[in-house]
C-alpha cells in the first residue's frame, strides 16, 4: 500500500507538469498561419544575424544584416521597400507605433526609418563618436528610445519625436549588450558584458538592483508583459523577479544564449540558442520547463528571437542566411 501511495504521489506530480505545459493553449488559441514562410535574401544574400525586430500590429518584420536593413511584410513575407546603405548595421527595434523603426550602426549612428522605405527620418543626437551602440530599445508608448554602449558601459536616452538626447549614464563596467523598458516605460533593464543584470529607474538613472548572472557576459534581457519578471541570456536562461531581483528560476541549456522573446500574454518564452546546432525552445513560464525544442537553423548559430503580436509563432534568425518561424501550437 506504502509503495502503491508513493507511485501515486509520483505520478502525480510527473503528469501535473506534463499536462500544465501541454494545455498552455498558444494565446488563447490564436491560429498560426498555414503557410510559415522561409525567409532568405535575394540570391541567396544573407538578411538577419544581427537582429529582427516585429511591427506592434504585426504587419511587418524588419532584419539586419551587415550593410543590409531588409522589411518583410507579413504573414506572406513579401519583401518590402529599399533602405539606403548607412554602412554596417548591429540591431533593430521597433516603435509601437508600427510605421517606424530604429537600426544602429558602427560607425556610432542610431538612425529612424518609416515602413515605407526610403532616406532615414531622423538621426538621433549624440551619437557614439568613439564607441558602438551594441543595445537598443523603444518604450512601448513609443516616446523614449534607449542604446546602451558596446565598450563604455553607458546608456544613453533619447526622445523618439524630435531624437534630443535626454540621459545619458554609467550602467555598467564594461560593455551594455541589451536593453529592455518596463511596460510601463518606468524602468530599464540592461545586460552587460560584465556577466550582470541591472534594472533602473528611467526618471532619475538611479539604480534599483544589479544581480550577478550564470554567465560571464548577459547577451539578451526582457520584461515579461505584465512587468513582474525579467528573463536574462547568457550561458542559460534565468528570470529575476523585477520588484527585487530576486532569482525566481534557472533554466540550463546546451549553449549561450543570443535572443529572448515573451510571448503576448507572457505563458511561453522564445529562446534563441547560440553555438553549432541552432536550436529554439519554447519555454512554459508557469511551469519553468521546456515545452519544445526545434532544431531547424542546422549547425548554424540562432543570434535573435522575435514573437508575433499574435502569440501564434514566434521567428528566430540565424548564421544560416535565413529567417524562420516556429508555431507555438507545435509545443501542445
Amino acid at each position: 500500500m506504502r509503495k502503491f501511495f508513493v507511485f501515486f504521489c509520483w505520478f502525480a506530480i510527473i503528469s501535473a507538469d506534463i499536462f500544465s505545459c501541454a494545455t498552455l493553449s498558444p494565446e488563447d488559441n490564436a491560429p498560426a498561419p498555414a503557410n510559415l514562410p522561409e525567409m532568405v535574401g535575394k540570391n541567396g544574400d544573407i538578411v538577419s544575424s544581427h537582429g529582427l525586430a516585429i511591427s506592434a500590429e504585426g504587419k511587418f518584420l524588419v532584419s539586419v544584416y551587415e550593410e543590409t536593413v531588409q522589411l518583410y511584410y507579413l504573414p506572406e513575407g513579401k519583401i518590402g521597400p529599399a533602405y539606403p546603405n548607412y554602412g554596417s548595421t548591429v540591431v533593430v527595434a521597433f516603435s509601437p507605433k508600427d510605421d517606424i523603426f530604429a537600426v544602429n550602426y558602427s560607425s556610432g549612428h542610431v538612425r529612424l526609418f518609416t515602413t515605407s522605405g526610403g532616406e532615414a527620418i531622423r538621426t538621433l543626437q549624440g551619437i557614439f563618436t568613439t564607441d558602438v551602440a551594441r543595445s537598443l530599445a523603444f518604450s512601448l508608448r513609443g516616446d523614449l528610445i534607449a542604446a546602451g554602449e558596446r565598450y563604455g558601459g553607458q546608456i544613453h536616452l533619447w526622445q523618439a519625436s524630435s531624437g534630443i538626447s535626454q540621459k545619458v549614464w554609467k550602467a555598467h563596467r564594461e560593455g551594455v549588450i541589451a536593453l529592455a523598458f518596463s511596460p510601463d516605460a518606468t524602468m530599464l533593464a540592461a545586460a552587460g558584458n560584465d556577466g550582470k543584470v541591472s534594472l533602473w529607474n528611467i526618471s532619475d538613472a538611479k539604480q534599483i538592483w544589479a544581480q550577478e548572472a550564470s554567465g560571464h557576459l548577459c547577451s539578451t534581457v526582457v520584461f515579461s508583459p505584465d512587468g513582474s519578471t525579467i528573463a536574462v541570456g547568457s550561458d542559460s536562461v534565468e528570470m529575476f523577479r523585477s520588484s527585487n531581483g530576486a532569482l525566481i528560476t534557472k533554466i540550463d541549456t546546451q549553449a549561450p544564449i543570443f535572443g529572448l522573446a515573451f510571448s503576448p500574454s507572457g505563458k511561453f518564452l522564445a529562446v534563441a540558442e547560440g553555438g553549432l546546432r541552432g536550436r529554439a525552445h519554447l519555454i512554459s513560464v508557469h511551469n519553468k520547463k521546456v515545452c519544445k525544442t526545434y532544431a531547424n537553423h542546422g549547425e548554424y548559430a540562432m543570434t535573435a528571437a522575435a514573437f508575433h503580436p499574435s502569440g501564434s509563432y514566434f521567428v528566430t534568425s540565424g548564421l544560416d542566411r535565413l529567417l524562420r518561424f516556429f508555431p507555438v501550437n507545435a509545443a501542445k
